[in-house]
C-alpha cells in the first residue's frame, strides 16, 4: 500500500498544472506551508479552518512526514491523501438534502449529456 500511495504522489507532483505550486519554493521532494495550503484550497477544496490549521497540523507531524524545515514531504503527502481525513466521500459532503424514501423513478433525475464534449472532440481528430 505505501508504494501505490508514492506512485500516486508521484504521479500528482508531475502534473503540469501542479509542478509550479507543489515544488516552487519548497526543498527538493517537499511542500512549503505556502504551498500546502494553496493545495489545501484549489485542489482540495478545504474548508477555511482546515486551511488556517495547516501550519499547526504540519507542525504536528514528524519525520518521515516532514522534514527537518516543516516541509511535507512526498511520503507525508501520501499518507495525508490515503488517510481516513481525507476520504473521497467527505460526511459533509454527503448530507442527505431531502427525505429519498420514494421509488426511483418518481424523480426527477439531471444529467448532462456534453460532460465529455472535449474528450469526444479529441478521440475524433485523430
Amino acid at each position: 500500500a505505501v508504494l501505490e500511495d508514492l506512485l500516486m504522489v508521484q504521479q500528482l507532483w508531475d502534473q503540469p498544472g501542479l509542478q509550479k505550486y507543489l515544488k516552487e519554493g519548497s526543498s527538493p521532494g517537499t511542500i512549503n506551508l505556502g504551498n500546502w495550503r494553496w493545495f489545501l484550497v484549489q485542489v482540495q477544496d478545504e474548508a477555511r479552518e482546515i486551511v488556517e490549521s495547516a501550519e499547526e497540523q504540519l507542525k504536528k507531524l514528524g519525520l518521515p512526514d516532514v522534514d527537518d524545515h516543516a516541509q511535507l514531504t512526498m511520503y507525508g503527502l501520501s499518507r495525508f491523501l490515503s488517510s481516513y481525513s481525507n476520504t473521497f466521500f467527505e460526511p459533509r459532503r454527503c448530507r442527505q438534502h431531502c427525505e429519498m424514501n420514494r421509488p426511483l423513478s418518481e424523480y426527477w433525475i439531471s444529467t448532462a449529456h456534453h460532460v465529455h464534449g472535449d474528450l469526444g472532440r479529441a478521440l475524433a481528430r485523430r
